[in-house]
């Protein structure tokens, strides 16, 4: 009876913090507007779960497709944070690096209302190891939930002469992993899989502040590419540009463990720990 009088007590003083209505309290609205100072950026102020999902946006705002492709770089660059420098790349572009809460912002013109894919370029390599995320703003907000803390993957791979190494016993040990030095691109895309085409985001004609706030991670921004949705190509496109001779017939076995490019550096090889009966 004593451990009943405790758990209706519990229970009481548990319905004290909710709200009289007996309905949970919502969610606050987000913070707008641009930050004072670099201190506050929109990926900071404006959080996920306060935010509109992608497909209601699309749904509320009709419209046609870019027609031409605009391409940012360093020379449009009009905000930065405080650790954001630039540096030449081999090929020559300005590269801009961003620490994990650096951010980046570019300030440019459209010509028409339209809906645009967002492809970001960046180059791989020389960071250090952690996982590189970043919030898309448009305007000093964040556009869609899907926009929020997206990843830009490094490209990785097993260091070649330790392959094959063995211990003492004989085993086989795994090589570590190094960064690799490549250029890379990347859409806005939902990293839950909702969306299985690159997202688009909408500007009206006339001048937009486009940025990258940082959520994690270093990032070599090499441009942000605004272009027309692509339509991927037919079956038949794409055979009509390789020889039209088929295979030998030579069975071809590429084993997993040889992996030449990887998105993480903990992807690897391991041993089987199954049962030879099973």
């Amino acid at each position: 009876m004593k451990a009943i009088r405790r758990m209706a007590a519990g229970l009481a003083a548990l319905c004290l913090l909710l709200p009289a209505s007996g309905a949970l309290a919502a969610p606050a609205q987000a913070e707008s507007g641009p930050a004072q100072d670099g201190q506050e950026t929109a990926g900071t102020a404006q959080r996920a779960w306060s935010l509109p999902w992608y497909s209601d946006i699309r749904q509320q705002q009709p419209g046609k497709s870019a027609a031409q492709l605009l391409r940012l770089t360093a020379q449009q660059l009009t905000e930065r944070s405080p650790d954001t420098t630039t540096a030449p790349a081999a090929d020559g572009t300005q590269e801009l690096l961003t620490g994990a809460e650096g951010y980046v912002r570019f300030t440019f013109s459209v010509p028409e209302d339209a809906w645009y894919t967002v492809r970001i370029e960046y180059q791989s390599g020389g960071s250090d190891g952690a996982t590189c995320a970043r919030t898309l703003t448009v305007d000093g907000t964040v556009p869609y939930r899907e926009a929020y803390g997206f990843s830009l993957p490094h490209v990785w791979e097993d260091i070649p002469e330790e392959k094959g190494r063995t211990d003492a016993a004989g085993d086989e040990l795994a090589p570590n992993s190094r960064e690799k030095e490549k250029i890379c691109t990347r859409y806005v895309y939902d990293a839950s899989g909702m969306h299985d085409e690159p997202m688009e985001i909408w500007l009206s004609a006339g001048q937009h502040t486009l940025g990258l706030e940082g959520m994690g991670g270093q990032l070599r921004l090499r441009a942000i590419e605004l272009l027309p949705p692509a339509e991927p190509a037919s079956y038949a496109e794409v055979a009509a540009a390789y020889p039209a001779q088929s295979g030998t017939g030579e069975r071809i076995c590429i084993e997993a463990e040889d992996i030449a490019e990887k998105s993480a550096a903990a992807i690897g090889a391991a041993a089987e720990r199954g049962s030879a009966g099973m």
